[in-house]
């Protein structure tokens, strides 16, 4: 339970400053009805296991997270000569603030929502023990994801197929509506995904007495515990805040942005909901998204203390959930049109739609010419689109406790692909450059890790009564050097993908720099920005550009101390990033921006020491 007792304040953004204001969300999760049953059986050399879970998840949410509105602010007004170009030297969101024009805003109002949610599994297995060197698990599990559904049936989906009932009032044809749920159609937001099998195979043989082979193969699908409130237009009021209608002329000022009211929610359960501004729901026909995950892998004992595992990992996921899907963004074959794109005409919804950005008399020419010109967006809400791929190999090396020295070392060499990184990068949560053409997203991941070592170790100095060396030490001698344990952690990693602002033009050069620093991380001169109306050529991330990587070393020397027989004290003493080695944070993506390149943080913190003194007893 979060309460934010103070009063709200307008939310401001110029220019990617931090927004000043409070969201406020209360959501409350109720008791979740569950059941579970499984039975067992042994036969022969095959171990049975079947069972089914069934669960019920509800949750009430009461959320009001734009109450008092939000206001942005960008260079677009002020900068110039070229006011469709952006520079480093031109235009800036502070001015656009004083002068009251800004780019964007809105005020946002949301009723409170009874949401719930069915799952049942069902699933079978069989440990097979088919030689004494070899066990064989078959397994298959079948997933039902049920809903979601609002008590009140106050939930929507997009139907962009149906024809639009403002066809008749404007004389020409319109397709896409919001379809309300229950209202003689299903209560489900989604329709239920029946193919949700995810087989399940594994092995373990005993090559020799010291080494063993494993292998396995699963297919693991999206859990959809957590209840999206997505799909409640109708429900909810958002108010756009129309601050230009051509990009170039200020229209509503700050100083009354919403001169042609607020926009209330009714309820109504209309298929002409929100018309005129922009909707954003859930296709009903979604599937659940899932991973495949495979591995193999050769564990080798050495002497009685050391383990050796050479393994490879892979994971394939498809059909996952990706960023907001633009389904109005205007069709790529009218970018050629380019300026006359903002030219004002008249507006066939004028006198139709009585509120909001196309209730005016003129409209941008780029409006007219969207799949459904009726709306300003339209949006799929958390698409099941996006894919990734990831292979790796690793190292581990385990000695067990043995002559005072323990160690465990990993080492990972690995490669991630995927066509989602953007969502989660430089420019928003829906930051995909072009709807028309998603196999652009793909690249490098952001969570790429080319290499990772990790390093730890405990070690019992071999010094005082009863070591090695010291054995003879005066007891006084004894408890200052003698009986030290030292121990630590080394973490070794490449560092992230650096990404670039888009759209932007890369020159056909490799932007990696032998010698970087922190002032020009990487070769800013290979990137300009895209011409007005077209996509340019840089991708999510770049692809041999990477920040800082991490090299970092955490220390503990630790001494104990026996008091009589019943009680221990141990002096620790710890010291993190031990050699003070900074991590510098990513370069500003930014090709417009006058710190383009420019690292300017710090990732990790600086070197902490503690000391601590601990009684046992």
């Amino acid at each position: 339970f979060v309460d934010f007792a103070q009063p709200f304040i307008p939310m401001f953004n110029i220019s990617g400053v931090t927004s000043l204001g409070r969201n406020r969300s209360l959501i409350q999760p109720r008791e979740t009805p569950a059941g579970s049953v499984s039975l067992s059986k042994q036969l022969s050399k095959h171990f049975l296991k079947f069972g089914a879970d069934l669960r019920k998840y509800q949750f009430n949410v009461n959320r009001n997270l734009n109450s008092s509105g939000t206001f942005n602010f960008g260079a677009n007004f002020t900068q110039g000569p070229n006011p469709f170009q952006s520079s480093a030297d031109a235009g800036l969101g502070l001015a656009s603030f004083l002068l009251g024009a800004g780019a964007g805003g809105s005020i946002f109002k949301e009723a409170a929502l009874s949401l719930y949610r069915y799952y049942n599994a069902y699933y079978i297995q069989d440990d097979w023990k088919v030689t004494p060197r070899l066990t064989v698990n078959l397994g298959l599990r079948y997933d039902l994801n049920i809903g979601t559904r609002e008590r009140f049936d106050r939930l929507n989906s997009l139907n962009l197929d149906a024809p639009s009932p403002l066809s008749e009032k404007v004389g020409f044809p319109l397709r896409g509506i919001l379809e309300f749920r229950g209202q003689g159609t299903s209560r489900d937001l989604f329709e239920l995904d029946k193919n949700d099998f995810a087989p399940r195979f594994g092995l373990a043989y005993q090559w020799s007495q010291n080494t063993v082979v494993r292998a396995g193969y699963g297919v693991f699908y999206v859990p959809l515990i957590a209840i999206n409130n997505t799909g409640t237009q109708g429900f909810e009021a958002d108010t756009p805040w129309v601050t230009s209608l051509d990009g170039l002329t200020p229209l509503n000022l700050l100083s009354n942005p919403f001169p042609q009211g607020f926009n209330v929610a009714k309820g109504d359960r209309s298929p002409l909901t929100d018309v005129g501004t922009g909707i954003a729901s859930s296709v009903r026909s979604n599937r659940t998204g899932y991973t495949q995950q495979w591995n193999l892998s050769i564990q080798r004992q050495f002497r009685n203390n050391l383990l050796v595992d050479v393994a490879y990992l892979g994971n394939k996921g498809t059909k996952l959930t990706g960023a907001s899907h633009q389904l109005n963004q205007l069709p790529n074959r009218f970018l050629e049109l380019g300026p006359a794109l903002n030219q004002l005409v008249d507006n066939p919804f004028f006198g139709v739609i009585p509120s909001g950005p196309l209730s005016g008399r003129q409209v941008a020419r780029r409006q007219l010419l969207l799949p459904f010109p009726q709306y300003t967006s339209v949006s799929s809400a958390e698409p099941s689109w996006a894919s990734s791929i990831y292979h790796a190999a690793t190292l581990k090396v385990e000695k067990r406790a043995a002559e005072g020295l323990s160690l465990l070392a990993s080492y990972t060499v690995g490669k991630q692909i995927d066509d989602s990184s953007s969502n989660r990068g430089w420019g928003g949560a829906d930051s995909i450059l072009d709807h028309e053409n998603r196999r652009a997203e793909r690249s490098l991941a952001d969570l790429d890790v080319p290499q990772r070592l990790v390093l730890s170790y405990v070690l019992d100095l071999p010094v005082g009564r009863g070591k090695r060396f010291g054995t003879d030490l005066h007891p006084v001698a004894n408890a200052l050097v003698g009986n030290w344990s030292f121990s630590g952690i080394a973490t070794f990693q490449s560092g992230q993908l650096v990404r670039v602002s888009r759209p932007s033009v890369n020159n056909g050069r490799s932007a990696k720099l032998d010698n970087r620093t922190l002032e020009r991380w990487f070769d800013t001169s290979a990137f300009l920005p895209a011409a007005p109306f077209t996509f340019g050529n840089v991708g999510p991330l770049l692809p041999d550009v990477r920040a800082d990587g991490i090299n970092n070393f955490d220390f503990s020397l630790a001494k104990n101390f026996l008091l009589r027989e019943r009680f221990r004290v141990q002096f620790r003493g710890e010291f993190f990033n031990a050699f003070n080695t900074p991590q510098f944070g990513l370069p500003t993506p930014s090709v417009t921006s006058s710190t383009f390149g420019v690292v300017s943080s710090q990732l990790n913190a600086p070197r902490a020491i503690q000391f601590g003194l601990q009684v046992y007893w």
